[in-house]
């Protein structure tokens, strides 16, 4: 017969005050992240769809990635494009990975963690914009993000905008805001830029390596105003300062399935932390 000691009721009562508490806090933060409120409408011009996604094909960036990167491999394309005047064109690509793998494991734990928290999702996607010059047909400008230190197993990325603005021919010069930082040559499959992913999160490398690579021509679709919520990318990169979109009702009936499932989740979690925790202390 199993004798209950003063100290087995104290663990019990602490573990289930601990739960509650617990429980409490991962809901109302749950429901402070998860929760999408109407927001602005990006500055976005309507374009024929058959014209966008012919100029989208016709520009859409080739992803370079190493195969001793550790890192899942890219799966598709967003693309959106924003009109500036008769003669040039914005595009801007983005990139989706499954997930990122941070080279610690206790931090790619707690990254993951976050990550689905801040942006609903522990899938990555990245940014590559073009300047599109219409009437010479060329990519006049690549923006992108990298990293100062080249290393693909960087412990903590410091995600550097910059700017590749043509010369001539495919040789660019690389500017950090008003500062230029160097020169670099882009190749091209026709009009096609090759990018080369740099670090285990995915942001770009401004010069290739001579490591083995694998080209992966990916898939593209519109960026729809429930993609743009629904991955948060109004807390992504951005360039050109464009402002998330209005929601649609079908996009928020969508959202708010989705944040029930993750609340749920976040539930679960909880409770088996706080299981682990309570054996723990027996």
């Amino acid at each position: 017969m199993t004798t209950v000691t003063p100290e087995t009721i104290f663990l019990t009562l602490y573990a289930s005050l601990f739960l509650g508490i617990y429980l409490g806090m991962a809901t109302f933060l749950g429901l402070i992240l998860f929760t999408r409120p109407p927001q602005k409408s990006r500055r976005i011009h309507h374009v024929h769809s058959i014209s966008k996604k012919k100029l989208a094909e016709e520009f859409k960036p080739i992803i370079k990635q190493s195969r001793s990167l550790k890192s899942p491999l890219p799966t598709e394309i967003w693309y959106e494009i924003v009109p500036i005047d008769s003669k040039y064109t914005i595009i801007n690509y983005r990139v989706k990975w499954p997930s990122e793998i941070h080279p610690n494991p206790v931090v790619d734990t707690l990254y993951r963690i976050f990550r689905t928290f801040y942006y609903g999702s522990s899938e990555d996607i990245e940014i590559i914009q073009l300047v599109i010059d219409l009437e010479q047909g060329k990519a006049m400008q690549i923006r992108l993000e990298t990293d100062s230190s080249n290393d693909p197993d960087v412990f903590i990325s410091d995600h550097v905008k910059v700017t590749l603005k043509r010369r001539h021919g495919n040789s660019f010069e690389i500017w950090n805001r008003k500062t230029k930082i160097g020169e670099t040559t882009i190749i091209f499959q026709k009009k096609r830029p090759i990018i080369e992913v740099l670090t285990w999160n995915h942001v770009f490398a401004v010069k290739y390596s001579n490591q083995q690579h694998d080209l992966h021509d990916l898939p593209l679709r519109p960026l729809t105003d429930y993609l743009y919520r629904r991955y948060r990318l109004d807390r992504r990169s951005h360039f050109d300062g464009l402002t998330p979109p209005a929601p649609r009702k079908a996009d928020l009936k969508k959202s708010s399935k989705t944040t029930l499932a993750e609340c749920i989740f976040l539930g679960q979690l909880a409770i088996f932390l706080t299981l682990m925790i309570f054996f723990l202390l027996l």
